[in-house]
């Protein structure tokens, strides 16, 4: 099935081979896929995870911006990107990189990330390769 096809794609990305697909999941079928991911794991969690998407950062003054993200069909704010992660189990220690263009220009959603999850963080705030 397709799905199929998708979660076999990942686990070559959790595996440590690069994954870029133009065809991005929608938040439900990520949802699916970490989970079957997790219960896959010897730990039951997630210890790296990596989501290559399309982004951008607006300015809302001198020194901020406002981040969004390209997600399947969606065009997700910083609440819906802090969001998407809950529900998660990801390990103690564990990196959660957004390989998006820019939208590590926004302090809002760095803290909000920082805040939500006892990961480390990483994000771009120039255009970045997935």
């Amino acid at each position: 099935s397709a799905f199929r096809e998708k979660v076999n794609k990942l686990r070559d990305l959790y595996t440590g081979h690069l994954l870029y697909d133009f065809n991005v999941f929608d938040r439900s079928e990520f949802q699916e896929v970490i989970q079957l991911i997790e219960n896959r794991s010897d730990e039951k969690c997630i210890r790296k995870l990596v989501l290559a998407a399309h982004g951008k950062a607006t300015p809302k003054n001198e020194s901020d911006f406002e981040a969004s993200m390209e997600f399947g069909s969606e065009s997700l704010t910083e609440t819906n990107i802090s969001d998407m992660f809950e529900g998660i189990k990801f390990c103690s220690p564990c990196h959660l990189e957004l390989r998006v263009c820019h939208i590590g220009k926004s302090q809002k959603l760095a803290n909000s990330l920082k805040e939500k999850y006892p990961c480390k963080i990483t994000m771009y705030d120039t255009y970045v390769k997935p």
